[in-house]
């Protein structure tokens, strides 16, 4: 079994867990624009995210949070390519 196999294998297993991330990724920037409407319409939903924010102890809003699957899914691919380099 070659290297690239080795690093390769992992991820072509969890080829279904992955599709998840590709509906999130294509959905991302409808549900940030769907959020901004939402809490710039609603002080109630505002003023709960925000407060949810704080109990939490979360320096960045829920927007800022959204985010981080996506960055995740970019680091995959940034990883093997450096790593089959």
């Amino acid at each position: 079994m070659g290297f690239l196999h080795l690093v390769i294998h992992p991820f072509s297993m969890q080829e279904n867990k992955f599709k998840v991330y590709c509906v999130y990724c294509t959905n991302y920037d409808s549900a940030i624009g769907c959020l901004l409407e939402q809490t710039r319409s609603s002080k109630e939903l505002a003023s709960f995210l925000i407060q949810c924010q704080h109990n939490l102890e979360h320096a960045l809003p829920l927007s800022s949070q959204l985010i981080k699957p996506v960055q995740r899914i970019m680091r995959y691919h940034i990883m093997l390519k450096v790593m089959c380099v």
